[in-house]
């Protein structure tokens, strides 16, 4: 699994383009801080396309089964 990142230009830039949202807590204490956000995940092919999204609700079985249908394919 590969997370985001980026400048913050960059990262706002693919956000936007994924409808994704994230809100950084300004906290006192910067040692320990939370962050609001989206829980999606996106399944990218090589080349960077999207070929499937999953919400919170997807099960490690289901995103399992997803991804064996797609790496069967391209095999």
């Amino acid at each position: 699994m590969i997370g985001l990142t980026g400048s913050d230009e960059e990262i706002a830039a693919v956000n936007k383009g994924w409808r994704n949202y994230f809100k950084l807590n300004d906290e006192e204490d910067q040692e320990y801080y939370l962050v609001d956000h989206m829980t999606n995940t996106y399944l990218v092919m090589p080349g960077g396309k999207t070929v499937e999204f999953f919400s919170r609700e997807t099960t490690p079985e289901q995103i399992a089964e997803t991804v064996a249908c797609y790496a069967d394919a391209s095999a």
